[in-house]
């Protein structure tokens, strides 16, 4: 592959990608990774909902450049016990050598639990036979993929919908990185339990040539197949919906790059300042305001991993920065994305501060979650330091945090429509819901406002699964304001069904679910978006 010497990398640890290995600099060549061998991995969704064939995927990318020739495949599946549970030896005998070829093997187990899904591949390469055994990543783990079969769904109230809205798909190439196909993503996002995606992909990778990520194209061919592709995917199952989207790279108030998600938009908006294309090229086309003001009419513009600090020479090399307070509180954003990947992150107390802020000065901001993940439905393998090292973590895969969006159906037009209503919350594991009736008889749902006087009827629901912890504890929180507090807290196991009456509202300007428990994978953390309260009074 040729590389242009002009182009740099980040040196700091990217979200969820699988590695591209076949980049090196012009004059360092070395690199640990490298091989003259395509990419090739094996993958599979973290969990599956019951009653589900297990999806086993094959990734393989740069066969253009080194051919193969599949031989045989042996598949071994393990329980916790160690004991076999299924063992299939499949004759492919296929030569490879397109830049991308994937494909599936749908496995039924009859088995709750975890599961571990040893693959090896027997391979032709030059004229010699090479054994893959999940993937032929130097310095990689090569463990067997871990895949958690659930009895029961995702827990479920009326009318709201899972969606993971942070991800990125084959779409997103560059450097270090690149994601799996579109329907691939589906498929595992299918199984694994959500409704809808919003493809996310870079607006720096978005401009490129098809076949070549370090050149722009001013007639933006990749940014129209993306569009194409996520048009027929979303069409191709009335059960599921596939909103095109960007992650688009913008200046914030600093005029520092910071990261935009922008769900359903037909109008491509440039964001090139941290592409990493060209040495210290890093202005952005886009500032946060002129994307708000021209963006189109059915547009869903969510500020990215809003507690992400970046790193020191993310800061020099490509001018990075982060969302602050001044850069959120903008009534023309639709919400902020305050979950990205696992709750337990550092980042998710400061994104959660920067938009609890923001409500208590009058912001109506929808709160959202996602994984980032590049591909990586069971696990991501990063490069860490170009060159030398890559890293593994479960913890970055495609719908690990999840956005929920309430809607009157799962059609694209629906969701967007609850996400323009701001009936969203975020969740690891739990659910929740709550309405507010006021004692002239006015119900209002969540996203909702509220215009009352005296008494306010609470009723809240919850619900959780034993694969996310049927110990709930949850609590209401009122803003006012000046600061958060909380309105009432309580125990529940397996469902929460609470009704009562607020009396002291006269301070109340938003009230807010929070429900957290004990999941199998990561903590469960649910949080809603406010029901925000104005005051006839006012």
């Amino acid at each position: 592959m040729h590389i242009d010497p002009n182009s740099i990398l980040d040196s700091l640890p990217l979200f969820g990608a699988y590695a591209e290995f076949h980049y090196r600099f012009k004059y360092f060549p070395f690199s640990r990774y490298f091989k003259k061998e395509p990419e090739i991995y094996f993958d599979a969704p973290w969990r599956i909902n019951p009653n589900t064939l297990l999806p086993l995927f094959l990734l393989i990318k740069d066969a253009h450049e080194f051919p193969i020739r599949l031989k045989n495949l042996e598949i071994k599946v393990y329980d916790e016990t160690a004991q076999e549970i299924l063992s299939n030896k499949i004759q492919l005998d296929k030569t490879i050598d397109t830049k991308w070829h994937f494909a599936h093997w749908d496995l039924n187990l009859d088995y709750v639990g975890s599961v571990f899904i040893h693959t090896t591949l027997e391979i032709e390469i030059q004229g010699k036979t090479k054994i893959i055994k999940t993937d032929n990543l130097r310095g990689s783990s090569k463990v067997p993929l871990k895949t958690y079969l659930a009895a029961e769904p995702f827990p479920a109230l009326n009318g709201w919908l899972y969606g993971d809205v942070h991800l990125h798909t084959w779409h997103t190439t560059d450097q270090v990185e690149f994601g799996a196909p579109g329907a691939m993503t589906m498929q595992a996002a299918k199984a694994l339990g959500l409704d809808f995606l919003t493809p996310s992909d870079h607006s720096y990778d978005l401009d490129d040539e098809l076949d070549n990520f370090l050149i722009n194209d001013p007639d933006l061919k990749k940014w129209q197949l993306s569009r194409k592709e996520f048009r027929d995917l979303d069409g191709s199952h009335p059960d599921f919906s596939v909103i095109g989207s960007e992650e688009i790279t913008v200046r914030n108030h600093k005029n520092k790059n910071i990261h935009f998600l922008h769900f359903n938009d037909d109008v491509f908006f440039h964001g090139a300042g941290d592409g990493a294309e060209k040495w210290f090229k890093t202005w952005s086309e886009n500032d946060i305001y002129s994307v708000l003001k021209n963006r189109s009419q059915q547009t869903i513009s969510v500020a990215a991993h809003i507690g992400d600090k970046p790193g020191f020479l993310e800061k020099i090399l490509f001018n990075r920065g982060s969302w602050e307070s001044q850069d959120i509180q903008n009534y023309a954003l639709d919400g902020v994305q305050v979950l990205n990947g696992d709750p337990r992150h550092p980042n998710f107390v400061i994104a959660m501060k920067l938009w609890v802020a923001a409500l208590l000065k009058g912001y109506k901001l929808g709160i959202y979650g996602g994984s980032d993940a590049h591909g990586n439905f069971n696990r991501y393998r990063q490069i860490y330091i170009p060159q030398l090292l890559v890293k593994e973590s479960p913890n970055q895969c495609l719908g690990l945090a999840r956005t929920l969006v309430h809607a009157k159906s799962n059609s694209k037009s629906d969701i967007i429509e609850g996400m323009k209503a701001k009936a969203t919350a975020i969740t690891t594991g739990p659910i929740g819901d709550m309405n507010v009736t006021d004692s002239d008889g006015h119900s209002t749902k969540i996203g909702e406002t509220l215009r009352m006087t005296g008494d306010l009827s609470l009723h809240i629901f919850g619900q959780s699964s034993t694969e996310f912890g049927k110990k709930m504890k949850w609590f209401l929180y009122g803003g006012d304001g000046v600061g958060e507090y909380v309105v009432k807290e309580g125990l529940a196991t397996e469902t929460i069904n609470v009704l009562w009456t607020i009396k002291d509202t006269k301070r109340l300007r938003y009230l807010r679910l929070e429900i957290h428990s004990k999941g199998n994978t990561v903590p469960g953390v649910y949080v809603s978006t406010p029901i925000w309260i104005e005051s006839n009074e006012s």
